[in-house]
């Protein structure tokens, strides 16, 4: 029986259908063997090289970022979005030598990502005409996910309408339903909508909505690996040997977001990045701003954006600047890249702005224009954390 959430991946149109009408697509052989075993050794570089400190976002790593501009992934990429596209940063690996906690503790909470309304920046995104989410993320898994336990779990068609039907009681039925497993009756809760784990396999390209609602780690019955229910029924019943299929191996996979320079897409970005001292050293080691990831954005017309190192850049300097003897050299060189990155920066909406850029590009010198950007922005932090709002 054919998968009908399932596509190849040079049936663009396809993908895109699938996509729009059920909010996720698992693409066929999109990579080839070649291509994954060089992934998986710059993966493996990459995790060792920042033993201990924080990994830079995907395009910040040297040895792993190519695969962010895999031709066949840009194609299909902008087949769901159009031409122009936007990197949001968000964007990672998970790599492991043996199983641990990628694989023993993935997050196995059903949510979306797609936050950030005009009215409120935390509120998660609906659209009031239907229209589907400007973004999709892609999921590239080393392991064979087709019988065994860690696949994503996707519900069908979260992508639409109200997100608070997708949430806690409002998804699951009153009602108990029984279902043989083998030779065990289980009984379980079904949901208001199909709930799907999609069995990937090593050259699939996992693409799911960021307004579609997902949870990772599914687990899969032995006896019948394409039933799919609620993650809270899976932890339920995680003490039942041999009711669930192992891992496969270490959960090692790429994960990275295409965008569209649109409305919904600046307040997801703005919501990102949002300042609290914990969020401050993950950004800051993003490397996305570096000069080859910029070449290589700007040679296949992908839009950056770094509105959380902009943040996190405003946050280090201003702790920076209030100690008694601020280290000089170290404070010109991130006002520096702030600079930079503030002359690049462009917003797709005129709410939450993360600094008044007329008076930015006003500013006498490049220090004076730094000075103007870090007081608007902390002004904005101050305020819950969130970036103020009003028209730019």
């Amino acid at each position: 029986m054919s998968n009908p959430y399932a596509a190849s991946a040079t049936d663009l149109a396809a993908i895109r259908e699938i996509c729009e009408a059920y909010g996720f697509c698992l693409v066929k052989g999109a990579l080839t063997a070649a291509q994954l075993e060089i992934l998986h050794a710059g993966m493996k570089a990459e995790a060792e090289a920042h033993t201990g400190r924080p990994i830079p976002d995907l395009l910040g790593l040297p040895l792993v970022r190519h695969i962010y501009f895999e031709p066949v992934l840009l194609a299909i990429a902008r087949s769901l979005l159009g031409p122009s596209l936007v990197y949001d940063g968000e964007a990672t690996f998970n790599f492991e030598p043996a199983i641990g906690s990628h694989t023993l503790n993935p997050f196995a909470l059903l949510h979306c990502d797609a936050i950030g309304m005009p009215h409120d920046l935390r509120a998660t995104w609906r659209s009031p005409t239907d229209a589907v989410y400007r973004a999709y993320r892609f999921g590239i898994y080393l392991q064979d996910y087709t019988h065994a336990s860690g696949a994503l779990k996707v519900i069908v068609g979260s992508h639409r309408g109200d997100p608070q039907t997708y949430i806690g009681n409002n998804l699951m039925c009153e009602t108990l339903s029984n279902r043989m497993i083998g030779a065990r009756k289980f009984k379980y809760a079904e949901t208001h909508h199909p709930l799907h784990n999609l069995p990937s396999q090593p050259g699939d390209v996992v693409i799911w909505n960021l307004r579609t609602f997902h949870s990772a780690g599914a687990k899969l019955f032995v006896d019948d690996p394409a039933f799919a229910v609620h993650p809270d029924l899976e932890q339920r019943f995680s003490d039942q040997p041999g009711l669930f299929a192992p891992p496969p191996g270490p959960r090692n996979a790429v994960f990275f977001d295409y965008a569209a320079p649109t409305e919904d897409i600046d307040l997801y970005l703005k919501y990102r990045a949002r300042p609290s001292p914990s969020s401050v050293p993950g950004h800051l080691a993003r490397r996305s701003d570096d000069p080859e990831a910029i070449a290589l954005a700007e040679s296949h017309d992908v839009e950056l954006r770094f509105d959380p190192v902009i943040v996190a850049l405003a946050a280090e300097i201003a702790v920076l600047e209030r100690r008694p003897s601020p280290p000089a050299a170290a404070v010109a060189e991130l006002r520096n890249r702030l600079c930079r990155l503030l002359a690049r920066h462009r917003e797709y909406s005129p709410y939450f702005p993360l600094f008044d850029r007329e008076a930015f590009a006003r500013s006498p010198n490049p220090n004076a224009a730094v000075d103007t950007a870090l007081a608007g922005i902390a002004a904005a932090s101050q305020r819950e954390g969130v970036l103020s709002a009003g028209a730019a």
